[in-house]
């Protein structure tokens, strides 16, 4: 596979199901959904004005590192810091096959096509919109399963 393609593909894929909803007008259901049962703490499917200011709350004091009622521009950062680094933790346990801190072309080129092999599940070497779809909703599932609850 030429290797414009791959990374074009691999662009797709991540993209795909977003934008498939966004056209649909129809919201990006598995994240919605987690989304929202975070919210909806007693579990009857409608998030409450007291659900939701709890939630706040919660993000509120996590970000607010030294407890001084204030949210600064720092402890922001902190918390984007953070999130930031999860992210690449995920990306590098996912590509960085030898475990050597880096990655080299040949681990994301296995990486892609895993990943383009993957969403073609009729393996018909393309990939569908509603396979884009599945092969998405499949992570999403799959990185529940992995997740403790809020």
């Amino acid at each position: 596979m030429r290797k414009g393609l791959k990374y074009g593909a691999l662009a797709f894929l991540a993209t795909a199901a977003g934008t498939m909803a966004a056209e649909a007008n129809e919201p990006f259901v598995p994240r919605g959904e987690r989304l929202f049962a975070l919210f909806d703490t007693d579990k009857n499917g409608a998030m409450s004005k007291p659900e939701f200011l709890l939630r706040a709350e919660k993000r509120f004091l996590r970000a607010d590192a030294n407890s001084d009622g204030a949210v600064t521009a720092a402890e922001i950062d902190a918390q984007l810091a953070k999130a930031i680094e999860r992210r690449r933790a995920r990306m590098m346990a996912n590509m960085d096959q030898d475990k050597d801190g880096s990655v080299t072309r040949e681990e994301l080129d296995k990486y892609v096509e895993a990943m383009f092999d993957g969403a073609d599940a009729n393996g018909d070497g393309g990939v569908s919109m509603d396979e884009a779809r599945g092969f998405r909703l499949a992570k999403w599932r799959k990185s529940l399963e992995s997740k403790p609850a809020n």
